[in-house]
């Protein structure tokens, strides 16, 4: 345990995984499957509260404690009024800026909370103008949510998942 919070503290996570998977005979679900430590230091090995402490984690990561994340008034008063102004951001945006952001995306990932994985979006991006139907869905739904401001809340949804490195 003294090795473990050792490179923890020294933040060492490469002899920290080692040292895991050494342990763990290379068997990353029984790293899953360890003990977890609670708000208070505890170290927790019930499946039941496991799942509780996780979701508690990652909810906190989610939750906006503040209030700041959507109060207009937090933000607009850190922005002077004199700043530069940049016309491009009152066009439209354009379908050579949605295929760059695309091909950005990562392929061979788990899909999202949507179920939709990141090679669908291989299908449109060789279009040098919008003509499949998903094409020009993909760039309606995309300058709407622009020009609006408003992003469904079906689409504000993240997953995370832990996943050690190998």
């Amino acid at each position: 345990m003294k090795s473990i919070a050792k490179q923890l503290i020294f933040n060492d996570s490469i002899k920290l995984w080692n040292f895991i998977k050494s342990y763990t005979r290379k068997s990353f679900q029984n790293i899953a499957d360890g003990p977890v430590y609670d708000k208070n230091k505890i170290l927790i090995s019930d499946k039941t509260n496991k799942i509780k402490i996780w979701a508690n984690h990652f909810g906190g990561l989610a939750l906006d404690t503040t209030g700041n994340s959507r109060s207009s008034d937090k933000w607009e008063n850190l922005i002077s009024s004199d700043s530069d102004y940049y016309p491009e951001c009152d066009s439209t945006i354009i379908w050579s800026d949605i295929t760059d952001a695309l091909a950005d995306t990562p392929n061979n990932k788990a899909p999202g909370a949507d179920g939709v994985p990141s090679e669908v979006w291989n299908l449109v991006m060789a279009e040098p103008i919008p003509t499949s139907p998903l094409a020009k869905l993909i760039q309606k739904i995309i300058n709407i949510m622009y020009d609006t401001g408003d992003i469904p809340k079906s689409l504000e949804t993240s997953v995370v998942v832990p996943v050690p490195k190998k």
